[in-house]
Protein backbone atom coordinates (compact mmCIF):
# COMPACT_ATOMS: atom_id res chain seq x y z
CA UNK A 1 0.00 0.00 0.00
CA UNK A 2 1.42 3.15 -0.88
CA UNK A 3 2.05 5.63 2.19
CA UNK A 4 1.59 9.29 1.35
CA UNK A 5 4.01 12.00 3.16
CA UNK A 6 2.75 14.36 5.71
CA UNK A 7 2.39 17.25 3.69
CA UNK A 8 -0.05 19.97 2.51
CA UNK A 9 0.60 20.12 -1.38
CA UNK A 10 -1.39 22.74 -3.27
CA UNK A 11 -2.12 23.32 -6.87
CA UNK A 12 -2.57 26.41 -8.61
CA UNK A 13 -5.58 25.23 -11.08
CA UNK A 14 -9.02 24.20 -10.69
CA UNK A 15 -9.91 20.64 -10.99
CA UNK A 16 -13.32 18.76 -10.84
CA UNK A 17 -14.27 17.38 -7.62
CA UNK A 18 -13.49 17.27 -4.35
CA UNK A 19 -13.30 13.94 -3.08
CA UNK A 20 -15.58 13.60 0.35
CA UNK A 21 -17.08 10.13 1.63
CA UNK A 22 -20.71 10.41 1.98
CA UNK A 23 -21.36 8.86 5.05
CA UNK A 24 -22.05 9.85 8.61
CA UNK A 25 -19.35 10.73 10.98
CA UNK A 26 -18.45 7.79 13.46
CA UNK A 27 -19.33 7.79 17.03
CA UNK A 28 -16.21 6.60 19.67
CA UNK A 29 -17.13 3.87 22.21
CA UNK A 30 -18.00 5.30 25.21
CA UNK A 31 -15.62 3.43 27.86
CA UNK A 32 -16.38 3.23 31.64
CA UNK A 33 -12.72 3.87 33.84
CA UNK A 34 -13.95 1.40 36.68
CA UNK A 35 -14.98 1.64 39.71
CA UNK A 36 -16.28 4.82 41.39
CA UNK A 37 -15.19 6.92 44.14
CA UNK A 38 -17.71 6.81 47.15
CA UNK A 39 -17.85 9.19 49.91
CA UNK A 40 -20.26 8.59 52.86
CA UNK A 41 -21.43 11.22 55.80
CA UNK A 42 -23.53 10.33 59.25
CA UNK A 43 -26.50 11.15 59.71
CA UNK A 44 -26.59 15.19 60.16
CA UNK A 45 -22.79 15.33 60.07
CA UNK A 46 -21.37 17.77 57.35
CA UNK A 47 -22.51 20.89 55.33
CA UNK A 48 -19.92 20.06 52.95
CA UNK A 49 -19.34 16.77 50.93
CA UNK A 50 -16.12 15.46 49.42
CA UNK A 51 -15.65 13.43 46.61
CA UNK A 52 -12.27 11.91 45.38
CA UNK A 53 -11.31 12.32 41.33
CA UNK A 54 -11.77 8.39 40.19
CA UNK A 55 -8.15 6.93 40.14
CA UNK A 56 -8.66 5.92 36.81
CA UNK A 57 -9.65 9.42 35.24
CA UNK A 58 -7.99 10.96 31.86
CA UNK A 59 -7.86 14.02 31.23
CA UNK A 60 -11.11 15.09 28.88
CA UNK A 61 -13.04 12.07 30.20
CA UNK A 62 -16.69 12.96 31.71
CA UNK A 63 -17.08 12.11 35.03
CA UNK A 64 -21.31 11.63 36.48
CA UNK A 65 -21.54 12.35 40.12
CA UNK A 66 -24.26 11.15 42.29
CA UNK A 67 -25.14 12.81 45.50
CA UNK A 68 -28.05 11.53 47.60
CA UNK A 69 -28.31 13.31 51.10
CA UNK A 70 -30.66 14.42 53.39
CA UNK A 71 -31.48 15.03 57.20
CA UNK A 72 -33.75 13.07 59.35
CA UNK A 73 -35.83 16.00 60.26
CA UNK A 74 -36.56 19.66 59.43
CA UNK A 75 -39.47 22.01 57.42
CA UNK A 76 -37.39 22.31 54.48
CA UNK A 77 -35.18 20.65 51.89
CA UNK A 78 -31.69 20.99 52.64
CA UNK A 79 -29.94 23.39 49.76
CA UNK A 80 -27.04 21.95 47.82
CA UNK A 81 -24.63 23.60 45.83
CA UNK A 82 -22.12 22.04 43.60
CA UNK A 83 -18.33 22.59 42.53
CA UNK A 84 -17.15 25.19 40.53
CA UNK A 85 -17.65 23.85 36.27
CA UNK A 86 -19.88 20.75 37.53
CA UNK A 87 -23.49 21.30 35.50
CA UNK A 88 -26.64 19.67 37.07
CA UNK A 89 -28.27 16.88 35.01
CA UNK A 90 -31.18 16.14 37.44
CA UNK A 91 -32.94 16.18 40.78
CA UNK A 92 -35.52 14.51 42.91
CA UNK A 93 -36.49 15.03 46.13
CA UNK A 94 -38.55 13.17 48.89
CA UNK A 95 -40.12 15.65 50.67
CA UNK A 96 -38.20 17.92 52.97
CA UNK A 97 -35.99 14.95 53.77
CA UNK A 98 -33.88 13.60 51.32
CA UNK A 99 -33.08 14.15 47.83
CA UNK A 100 -30.95 12.87 44.72
CA UNK A 101 -28.80 14.77 42.41
CA UNK A 102 -27.03 14.32 39.57
CA UNK A 103 -24.41 16.54 37.90
CA UNK A 104 -21.45 16.38 35.22
CA UNK A 105 -18.19 17.77 34.99
CA UNK A 106 -15.19 16.83 32.16
CA UNK A 107 -12.33 15.71 33.84
CA UNK A 108 -8.60 17.93 33.96
CA UNK A 109 -5.49 17.24 34.79
CA UNK A 110 -4.30 17.36 38.55
CA UNK A 111 -8.00 17.56 39.87
CA UNK A 112 -8.09 15.62 43.23
CA UNK A 113 -11.13 15.95 44.77
CA UNK A 114 -14.44 17.97 44.38
CA UNK A 115 -16.87 19.20 47.39
CA UNK A 116 -20.48 19.96 47.22
CA UNK A 117 -21.88 22.19 50.39
CA UNK A 118 -24.88 22.16 51.98
CA UNK A 119 -27.26 24.74 54.20
CA UNK A 120 -27.19 22.49 56.99
CA UNK A 121 -26.00 19.20 58.24
CA UNK A 122 -26.36 16.31 56.52
CA UNK A 123 -26.45 12.44 55.74
CA UNK A 124 -24.68 11.74 52.79
CA UNK A 125 -24.44 8.58 49.62
CA UNK A 126 -22.28 10.14 46.80
CA UNK A 127 -20.52 8.68 43.96
CA UNK A 128 -18.09 10.08 40.98
CA UNK A 129 -17.50 8.09 37.85
CA UNK A 130 -15.42 8.81 34.42
CA UNK A 131 -16.37 7.82 31.42
CA UNK A 132 -14.36 8.07 28.36
CA UNK A 133 -15.27 9.11 24.75
CA UNK A 134 -18.50 10.88 26.09
CA UNK A 135 -19.22 13.74 23.33
CA UNK A 136 -18.29 16.63 26.55
CA UNK A 137 -20.18 19.97 24.18
CA UNK A 138 -23.41 18.13 24.93
CA UNK A 139 -22.87 15.11 27.02
CA UNK A 140 -26.47 14.28 28.33
CA UNK A 141 -28.63 12.80 25.41
CA UNK A 142 -31.59 11.94 27.87
CA UNK A 143 -32.23 11.35 31.48
CA UNK A 144 -35.20 10.28 33.94
CA UNK A 145 -35.69 9.91 37.78
CA UNK A 146 -38.25 8.66 40.11
CA UNK A 147 -39.23 9.18 43.66
CA UNK A 148 -40.59 6.10 45.17
CA UNK A 149 -42.73 6.63 48.30
CA UNK A 150 -43.75 2.76 48.75
CA UNK A 151 -41.62 0.79 51.28
CA UNK A 152 -39.80 -2.02 49.40
CA UNK A 153 -36.28 -3.29 48.14
CA UNK A 154 -36.94 -2.35 44.45
CA UNK A 155 -36.93 1.21 43.13
CA UNK A 156 -37.77 1.24 39.19
CA UNK A 157 -36.64 3.95 36.89
CA UNK A 158 -38.42 5.02 33.87
CA UNK A 159 -37.53 4.25 30.24
CA UNK A 160 -35.19 6.84 28.66
CA UNK A 161 -35.17 7.17 24.35
CA UNK A 162 -31.97 7.77 23.38
CA UNK A 163 -31.19 9.63 19.97
CA UNK A 164 -27.37 8.07 19.12
CA UNK A 165 -25.90 4.70 18.87
CA UNK A 166 -23.68 3.38 21.76
CA UNK A 167 -25.00 5.87 24.29
CA UNK A 168 -23.87 5.19 27.96
CA UNK A 169 -26.73 4.10 30.29
CA UNK A 170 -25.78 5.42 34.06
CA UNK A 171 -28.72 4.34 37.00
CA UNK A 172 -27.99 5.68 40.07
CA UNK A 173 -30.51 4.98 43.41
CA UNK A 174 -30.82 6.46 46.83
CA UNK A 175 -32.54 4.44 49.58
CA UNK A 176 -33.57 5.36 53.30
CA UNK A 177 -34.06 2.72 56.25
CA UNK A 178 -35.26 3.99 59.32
CA UNK A 179 -34.75 1.13 61.45
CA UNK A 180 -32.74 -2.27 61.05
CA UNK A 181 -29.59 -3.23 59.27
CA UNK A 182 -27.74 -1.46 56.61
CA UNK A 183 -28.20 -2.19 53.03
CA UNK A 184 -26.32 -3.26 49.85
CA UNK A 185 -27.38 -2.87 46.52
CA UNK A 186 -27.93 -5.54 43.90
CA UNK A 187 -27.48 -3.55 39.68
CA UNK A 188 -30.20 -4.01 37.47
CA UNK A 189 -30.19 -6.62 34.98
CA UNK A 190 -27.16 -6.48 31.91
CA UNK A 191 -25.82 -3.75 34.14
CA UNK A 192 -22.49 -3.30 35.68
CA UNK A 193 -21.87 -1.59 39.50
CA UNK A 194 -19.73 0.90 39.52
CA UNK A 195 -20.19 1.55 43.60
CA UNK A 196 -22.62 0.36 46.44
CA UNK A 197 -22.14 2.58 49.88
CA UNK A 198 -23.86 2.86 52.89
CA UNK A 199 -23.14 5.85 55.89
CA UNK A 200 -22.24 4.71 58.85
CA UNK A 201 -25.34 4.79 60.58
CA UNK A 202 -26.98 2.46 58.30
CA UNK A 203 -29.94 4.55 57.27
CA UNK A 204 -29.15 5.83 53.65
CA UNK A 205 -27.48 3.84 51.22
CA UNK A 206 -27.47 3.73 47.46
CA UNK A 207 -25.43 2.48 44.19
CA UNK A 208 -24.25 3.45 40.88
CA UNK A 209 -24.09 1.11 37.81
CA UNK A 210 -23.82 1.50 34.16
CA UNK A 211 -23.86 -0.07 31.05
CA UNK A 212 -23.82 0.63 26.99
CA UNK A 213 -26.96 0.69 25.01
CA UNK A 214 -26.13 -0.12 21.33
CA UNK A 215 -29.47 1.07 19.64
CA UNK A 216 -30.45 4.00 19.59
CA UNK A 217 -34.19 4.07 21.33
CA UNK A 218 -36.31 3.04 24.33
CA UNK A 219 -33.99 1.93 26.80
CA UNK A 220 -36.36 0.18 29.09
CA UNK A 221 -37.08 0.56 32.50
CA UNK A 222 -34.10 -0.22 35.11
CA UNK A 223 -34.81 -1.80 38.24
CA UNK A 224 -31.99 -2.34 41.39
CA UNK A 225 -32.79 -4.22 44.48
CA UNK A 226 -31.59 -3.16 48.22
CA UNK A 227 -30.94 -6.09 50.58
CA UNK A 228 -33.42 -5.17 52.91
CA UNK A 229 -36.77 -3.22 52.43
CA UNK A 230 -36.24 0.82 51.85
CA UNK A 231 -38.81 3.24 53.75
CA UNK A 232 -38.49 5.28 50.62
CA UNK A 233 -36.17 5.46 47.40
CA UNK A 234 -35.18 7.86 44.94
CA UNK A 235 -33.67 7.05 41.46
CA UNK A 236 -32.58 8.49 38.12
CA UNK A 237 -30.81 7.28 34.46
CA UNK A 238 -29.21 9.25 32.50
CA UNK A 239 -27.92 8.71 28.65
CA UNK A 240 -24.68 9.97 28.14
CA UNK A 241 -23.71 10.64 24.58
CA UNK A 242 -20.94 8.73 22.61
CA UNK A 243 -18.14 11.53 20.93
CA UNK A 244 -18.39 12.44 17.48
CA UNK A 245 -14.40 12.58 17.12
CA UNK A 246 -14.45 13.79 13.57
CA UNK A 247 -17.05 16.73 14.54
CA UNK A 248 -15.15 17.19 18.04
CA UNK A 249 -12.02 17.73 16.04
CA UNK A 250 -13.53 20.44 13.54
CA UNK A 251 -14.82 22.35 16.69
CA UNK A 252 -18.75 21.39 15.82
CA UNK A 253 -19.67 18.72 17.90
CA UNK A 254 -22.35 21.17 19.72
CA UNK A 255 -23.94 21.56 16.32
CA UNK A 256 -24.46 17.43 15.23
CA UNK A 257 -28.10 17.86 15.44
CA UNK A 258 -28.60 21.17 13.69
CA UNK A 259 -29.16 20.95 9.87
CA UNK A 260 -27.17 22.76 6.87
CA UNK A 261 -29.92 25.44 6.61
CA UNK A 262 -29.06 26.47 10.26
CA UNK A 263 -25.60 26.26 9.41
CA UNK A 264 -22.79 28.92 8.14
CA UNK A 265 -20.47 28.42 4.75
CA UNK A 266 -17.65 28.12 7.31
CA UNK A 267 -19.52 25.50 9.55
CA UNK A 268 -20.76 23.51 6.30
CA UNK A 269 -17.07 23.10 5.11
CA UNK A 270 -16.03 22.15 8.35
CA UNK A 271 -18.82 18.88 8.61
CA UNK A 272 -17.65 17.90 5.01
CA UNK A 273 -13.95 17.94 5.94
CA UNK A 274 -15.07 15.82 9.02
CA UNK A 275 -16.89 13.32 6.67
CA UNK A 276 -13.74 13.49 4.45
CA UNK A 277 -11.44 12.19 7.73
CA UNK A 278 -14.39 9.25 8.59
CA UNK A 279 -12.68 6.67 6.80
CA UNK A 280 -9.02 7.48 7.31
CA UNK A 281 -8.49 8.51 4.37
CA UNK A 282 -4.54 8.49 3.04
CA UNK A 283 -5.16 11.72 0.75
CA UNK A 284 -7.99 14.44 1.51
CA UNK A 285 -8.09 16.53 -2.23
CA UNK A 286 -10.14 19.74 -1.60
CA UNK A 287 -11.19 22.14 -4.91
CA UNK A 288 -11.35 25.47 -3.80
CA UNK A 289 -12.26 24.66 -0.17
CA UNK A 290 -12.46 28.59 0.64
CA UNK A 291 -14.15 29.54 -2.52
CA UNK A 292 -17.42 30.76 -1.03
CA UNK A 293 -16.07 32.13 2.52
CA UNK A 294 -15.73 35.59 3.65
CA UNK A 295 -11.91 36.01 4.92
CA UNK A 296 -12.01 34.92 8.55
CA UNK A 297 -14.22 31.83 8.04
CA UNK A 298 -11.42 31.28 4.92
CA UNK A 299 -8.57 31.65 7.60
CA UNK A 300 -9.89 29.15 9.87
CA UNK A 301 -10.78 26.32 7.24
CA UNK A 302 -7.35 26.98 5.88
CA UNK A 303 -6.33 26.30 9.33
CA UNK A 304 -7.78 23.18 9.90
CA UNK A 305 -6.50 21.99 6.65
CA UNK A 306 -3.10 22.90 8.04
CA UNK A 307 -3.60 20.76 10.79
CA UNK A 308 -4.79 17.27 9.10
CA UNK A 309 -1.83 15.73 8.05
CA UNK A 310 0.12 12.84 9.67
CA UNK A 311 3.45 11.38 9.02
CA UNK A 312 3.06 8.25 6.52
CA UNK A 313 -0.47 8.38 7.14
CA UNK A 314 -2.33 11.18 5.36
CA UNK A 315 -1.63 14.20 3.10
CA UNK A 316 -4.03 16.77 1.64
CA UNK A 317 -4.03 18.21 -2.12
CA UNK A 318 -5.52 21.09 -2.29
CA UNK A 319 -6.46 23.36 -5.46
CA UNK A 320 -7.23 27.03 -5.49
CA UNK A 321 -6.61 29.95 -7.64
CA UNK A 322 -5.66 32.01 -4.44
CA UNK A 323 -2.18 32.67 -3.34
CA UNK A 324 -2.51 33.43 0.50
CA UNK A 325 -3.59 29.66 0.88
CA UNK A 326 -1.30 28.20 -1.99
CA UNK A 327 1.03 29.75 0.79
CA UNK A 328 -0.46 27.46 4.06
CA UNK A 329 1.13 24.23 1.44
CA UNK A 330 4.77 22.66 2.42
CA UNK A 331 4.76 22.31 -1.98
CA UNK A 332 3.24 24.50 -4.41
CA UNK A 333 2.93 22.98 -7.97
CA UNK A 334 1.89 25.86 -10.90
CA UNK A 335 -0.58 25.05 -13.61
CA UNK A 336 -1.10 26.08 -17.10
CA UNK A 337 -2.85 25.01 -19.57
CA UNK A 338 -2.75 21.28 -18.11
CA UNK A 339 0.79 21.42 -17.51
CA UNK A 340 3.41 21.91 -14.64
CA UNK A 341 4.69 24.85 -15.07
CA UNK A 342 6.42 25.11 -11.98
CA UNK A 343 6.69 23.66 -8.37
CA UNK A 344 8.68 24.92 -5.09
CA UNK A 345 8.25 24.74 -1.82
CA UNK A 346 6.11 27.01 -0.36
CA UNK A 347 6.83 29.81 2.39
CA UNK A 348 7.00 29.11 6.60
CA UNK A 349 3.57 27.80 7.42
CA UNK A 350 4.32 27.09 11.25
CA UNK A 351 2.85 30.35 11.98
CA UNK A 352 -1.11 29.29 10.27
CA UNK A 353 -1.15 25.97 12.30
CA UNK A 354 -3.50 25.46 15.24
CA UNK A 355 -3.67 22.76 17.73
CA UNK A 356 -7.31 20.90 17.46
Amino acid sequence: MRRFRAAVITVAVTIAGVIFVPVEPASAAITSRGIASTAVYASQSTTEIVIAAPSGAVAGDLLVASVGYGRNSGTSLPMLSSPPDWTPVSQVNRSTKDALAVFTHVYASGESSYAWHTDVPVAAVAFVAAFAGVGTAVPVDAWSVVDNSRKGASVTVGSVTTTATGDQLVAVYYGYRGKGSSSTWTAPSAMSELGDAVEPDGRRSGSINAAIQDALGPSGAKTATASAPQDYTLGALVALRPANEELERVGLSSRADHFPDEMSGGEMQRVAIARALVIQPEAVLCDEPTGNLDSANSQEILKLLRSLPQEGQRAVVMVTHDPCAAGFGDRTIHLRDGLIESECSARSWKKHAIAL
